[in-house]
Formats: structure tokens, C-alpha cells, sequence
């Protein structure tokens, strides 16, 4: 998400001299993206809770040993220092990062459709 909209900054001139529009009226297809985002977060995550999720081991347990068991496991899973969560948080600030990186390198050789 990050990337996306990093780099969508640097394809602002081609939009606006190929459709006739000022950069000003350009720059709105990042703020469209941030704001449509910003609400289907709000979407998708109840929508995966309610219809995306199987019934976890500790719903199904017949005794109270998988019940523990389960909820070990559910919060060793869910461990807020694990790989999982440091690969993703460096995703997003690497994507901030990389975006106008390659945009520079997009903007000065190719046509502005590459930034998308």
C-alpha cells in the first residue's frame, strides 16, 4: 500500500499532460486510493472475522487440556516480536522506501503508466 501510493507521485506529471488536467487534479487519485482504503480496512477486517475465519482448535475441545493447549498455541502464534509481524511492518515502511526509488527511475525512462 505504501509503495502504491509512493509511486503513484511520480506518474502525477504524465496524468496531467496526457489527460489535460492540472497536477493539483492529479494528486487525487492517491488521496482516492488512501481514502477507499482506509474504509475497506474497515470492511474487510469484520467481513474476515464473520466469514473468513475457521473454528479455532479451542472451540472444538472435548477437555480442558485442549483448551490450554489451544490457547497456547493461539498465543504463541499471535506474538507480537514474531518474524511474521516484523516482515510485514518492514513491508510497509520498506514499500515508503523503495516507492520513490523506482518512481524516479520510472518517471525519467518509461511512460507514466509504469508508476502503476
Amino acid at each position: 500500500m505504501n509503495f502504491n501510493t509512493s509511486l503513484y507521485s511520480n506518474a502525477i506529471p504524465g496524468i496531467s499532460q496526457e489527460f489535460g488536467v492540472s497536477e493539483q487534479a492529479a494528486r487525487c487519485g492517491a488521496m482516492i486510493f488512501l481514502v477507499l482504503y482506509a474504509f475497506g480496512c474497515e470492511l474487510w477486517a469484520p467481513w474476515s472475522e464473520e466469514f473468513g475465519r475457521w473454528p479455532l482448535p479451542v472451540a472444538l475441545a472435548p477437555n480442558f487440556a485442549s483448551v490450554m493447549v489451544g490457547r497456547a498455541l493461539g498465543g504463541l502464534s499471535s506474538a507480537g516480536g514474531s518474524y511474521a509481524v516484523a516482515y510485514v511492518v518492514f513491508s510497509s515502511v520498506g514499500g515508503s522506501v523503495l516507492g520513490p526509488i523506482v518512481g524516479g527511475f520510472t518517471e525519467e525512462y518509461l511512460d507514466w503508466r509504469w508508476s502503476i
